[in-house]
């Protein structure tokens, strides 16, 4: 009986503390899972897979960044007093002049699953801003006449005969070494008789009978272009596989076998000349690293741009990411892929700064350095003025959001230049020989992100990695307390039936209950010592002063056998001595 009495104490207690432990464990099996699972990278990779109706094929296909090209042109200060002799070629940047170029990849088609790639026709438009830039396009300036100046250089080693002859036609066509454009006509094209002429009787090597540098450089864009989605390898998404459907640009790579010496410069061109595993430069996979060196193919640069990590920045207040830059040595004859262009042919090996682009340029002496050659050898400035190199306003990079693969910045700054040759035999452009003559520079750039592109990088990247932390650290926290408070019931309940069961422990002195009873329900059993309740017996236990509440109270005592008998004061001579 006191058993049971001892149980039905503790059961209700215990029950709870059990409740509590499971919960408590549940809890942090949760926060395990989630640590486990990672279920922040689940929905970035879900969020950004390069699949049919995906988020991230949709921001690739057509790109709602703002991308601008900024144009800087050298007009010509003193165009007499060069052309007499008098002065240094004298030069003034005008600019910019701004442009919004939007891009899409029309006619997207997904390979099959064993290849894994996706094949699409790039578009690109671009639209005058002319609020953002500083001049009209109407302005004038004064240019080179890059015609005739690039046809003498390229017949610099032609016979006498052959110069004779080009030098009369130009005074036939009355072709002028400066010529006076409006910039939208330097631009976007202008007629030339020489030009017009080549066109005619050469036009397997001049393909366009009027000159534009915009209108060149965009009309050198691939029309198609493969790619990697991803499906097969994540870390290969966005790699381009073919352009054009080559793999090769088919202008760097030596025709010849190499030397058993020459391996590793044979080896350089033809990385060079490869386009497998460059980036389009609009998306990158996820969890860019910084020891990831990155190429980008962009197909005015003729060539893929090698960028290394520089630093870290954070992007806002809060947002973290990657800068990559070129190498300082990008451009200069001393990097791989330099020297080994120049290595067939030493007129193509330039001061350092300055990279041969002439093949991509229908043969036309173009070369392409940083905007005033800034990072090039000191002396190609010495025939020119006007030039002012400045690391912020010059230097290219990209800072790329790691995580999620997303440009949220960049700048991609270029310089074309004319390496003029000897040209003496052709008197109207004899002012320029040997001259390295820069014609304009652009910045490729992508400001920042727009905010509804830059709310879902911030929720991706911040909120949702904050929001899977606090519930490992919550959850694991919440379920940890539960079930550092289910052993401490535990434990205090069985200190408790511990206790009890030492005092109701049968020996030969207890053997005896009173019953305390209340309106005809027993509340609770008093061991008593003897078999006959007696004032001795009471004394000898304290009950007097345990029972002294009830019996004030009025309650009824009876004995374990649960007979029915008169109170306890009644009954029990409580004035008897006790021995």
């Amino acid at each position: 009986m006191a058993s049971a009495a001892v149980i039905s104490q503790i059961c209700l207690p215990q029950s709870g503390s059990i409740l509590l432990g499971v919960v408590g464990i549940a809890l942090t099996a949760i926060a395990y899972l989630i640590a486990v699972l990672d279920p922040h990278n689940l929905i970035v990779k879900h969020t950004l897979s390069l699949r049919e109706g995906s988020y991230a094929f949709g921001l690739w296909k057509k790109p709602p960044v703002p991308i601008y090209l900024r144009v800087y042109i050298f007009n010509v200060t003193n165009s007499e007093a060069f052309l007499r002799g008098e002065e240094r070629l004298h030069l003034q940047e005008v600019g910019p002049f701004v442009y919004r170029e939007e891009m899409e990849n029309a006619n997207p088609t997904f390979g099959t699953e064993a290849d894994d790639s996706l094949t699409f026709e790039p578009r690109r438009t671009v639209h005058y801003e002319p609020d953002m830039s500083l001049g009209s396009l109407q302005d004038k300036i004064i240019v080179p006449n890059l015609s005739l100046v690039a046809i003498a250089s390229l017949l610099h080693k032609s016979s006498i005969w052959t110069n004779l002859a080009l030098s009369t036609l130009v005074n036939y066509l009355a072709s002028r070494p400066f010529l006076q454009l409006s910039v939208e006509e330097y631009l976007w094209g202008y007629e030339e008789p020489l030009l017009s002429l080549a066109s005619t009787f050469l036009p397997s090597w001049i393909t366009f009978s009027t000159l534009g540098l915009l209108d060149r450089l965009y009309a050198m864009d691939s029309y198609n272009i493969t790619i990697k989605d991803g499906r097969i390898d994540p870390n290969n998404i966005y790699k381009i596989e073919k352009v054009n459907g080559a793999a090769n640009l088919g202008k760097w790579a030596w025709l010849d076998p190499p030397d058993p010496d020459e391996m590793d410069l044979y080896k350089a061109c033809k990385m060079r000349d490869t386009i497998v595993g460059t980036y389009e430069g609009m998306l990158f996979p996820q969890n860019v690293g910084r020891n990831t060196s990155l190429r980008v193919y962009r197909d005015a640069m003729c060539r893929p741009l090698i960028l290394q990590y520089q630093k870290d920045v954070t992007i806002g207040k809060d947002l973290p990411a990657i800068r990559f830059q070129p190498p300082l040595d990008f451009l200069n004859s001393t990097h791989p892929e330099n020297a080994c262009h120049c290595l067939k042919n030493k007129e193509k090996c330039l001061p350092d700064g300055l990279t041969d682009m002439s093949p991509c340029y229908f043969n036309f002496p173009i070369a392409v350095s940083y905007p005033h050659f800034y990072l090039a050898d000191p002396r190609i400035q010495q025939n020119v003025l006007g030039m002012f190199p400045d690391e912020e306003k010059h230097q290219s990079f990209i800072d790329i959001q790691p995580v999620a693969g997303i440009p949220m910045q960049a700048h991609s700054r270029i310089q074309l230049n004319m390496i003029v040759k000897d040209t003496t035999q052709i008197r109207r452009a004899a002012p320029f020989k040997n001259l390295i003559l820069p014609i304009v520079w652009t910045d490729l750039s992508l400001d920042q992100l727009p905010p509804s592109l830059m709310y879902v990088v911030h929720l991706l990247v911040v909120i949702v990695p904050i929001i899977q932390q606090s519930a490992i650290f919550g959850l694991s926290c919440a379920g940890g307390a539960m079930i550092l408070a289910c052993l401490l019931i535990h434990c205090y309940s069985w200190i408790e039936i511990r206790k009890k069961s030492i005092a109701h422990k049968s020996s030969k002195k207890w053997n005896q209950l009173v019953a305390i009873s209340s309106n005809g329900k027993t509340t609770r059993y008093i061991p008593v010592e003897g078999n006959k309740l007696t004032a001795c017996t009471i004394n000898h236990n304290k009950l007097q002063e345990k029972l002294g509440h009830y019996i004030a109270a009025g309650y009824t005592h009876n004995s374990e056998d649960h007979l029915s008998g008169q109170p306890l004061l009644k009954t029990i001579s409580m004035t008897k001595t006790c021995v």
